[in-house]
């Protein structure tokens, strides 16, 4: 018998605790399934169907070194895979701030799969997005021209080591406890509190943007908590259905409304 024959461990890498629930092994064995099962996080990517779109920004991933030569391939095959999504007559009419509301409000509401996984409590999918930046062609050919600029720049302290190998996303957090405190439909309270008489047309169409916005995440919930109650109607497990009925209710509520149970809340956060 050799040393190493000898020595070798009896634990296994990445296998469950005992300790864990049957929900949560179940759910894990799903996660690891990653070569079966048929819903992913891979990216979706969105597009205006315009000639001169653009769906990726390079600086928002600027903090992650890795990933840098391959920002053109990223940025090219997002375009190619993106959806092309049909908008309003005079959607180029508005202001930057309402196209981007406009789109995003047409990609949760109309395209954007609803998904919800068996076990699962909390829900909610493909957050892994890329949407349209709705630029016209003379906002497209500006942006590109500062963003190569700023590539260069980038690039060169990228290669000088000054830069991190940290996880992005989060590094821009959300109000989480002002959306648990009063919810979207308070926020856009808020905002329709803002739209006094005098204010300028671009003005008030930026505070319709945030009040869209708002919606988007009511209405995107809604498409859950539909989603559920159609596989409450047919499960066959009691308790499952149960369940179910108990996210339809919970997603017809968040996150436009505060939350009032713990469940409720972690929805909530989850949509925001």
């Amino acid at each position: 018998m050799t040393v190493e024959e000898t020595n070798r461990s009896t634990v296994e890498i990445w296998t469950p605790s005992s300790e864990l629930s049957e929900r949560v092994v179940k759910l894990r064995k799903h996660f690891y399934s990653f070569n079966e099962r048929t819903i992913t996080n891979e990216p979706y990517s969105f597009t205006t169907g315009t000639e001169w779109d653009e769906v990726y920004a390079y600086h928002d991933w600027a903090n992650e070194p890795a990933i840098y030569q391959f920002f053109p391939s990223i940025d090219a095959t997002l375009k190619a895979m993106a959806v092309r999504v049909e908008l309003p007559g005079d959607y180029w009419e508005k202001t930057l701030e309402m196209r981007r509301a406009i789109f995003f409000h047409e990609v949760m509401t109309r395209y954007m799969p609803v998904r919800i996984i068996d076990g699962e409590l909390i829900v909610g999918f493909n957050f892994n997005t890329a949407l349209s930046r709705s630029l016209n062609k003379s906002e497209t050919k500006q942006r590109n021209k500062e963003m190569d600029k700023w590539f260069e720049e980038a690039t060169h302290l990228n290669n000088l080591g000054i830069g991190t190998a940290a996880s992005v996303p989060g590094h821009v957090i959300p109000n989480y406890e002002r959306v648990l405190q009063i919810g979207f439909k308070g926020l856009v309270q808020e905002y329709q509190d803002l739209q006094v008489e005098d204010l300028s047309t671009d003005h008030k169409e930026f505070i319709d943007a945030l009040i869209l916005s708002c919606e988007t995440a009511r209405d995107f919930a809604c498409r859950y908590s539909n989603k559920a109650s159609v596989l409450a109607n047919k499960e066959q497990d009691p308790s499952r259905r149960q369940e179910l009925e108990e996210i339809a209710r919970i997603c017809e509520r968040m996150p436009w409304e505060p939350p009032e149970t713990f469940w409720e809340a972690l929805q909530s956060l989850w949509f925001t």
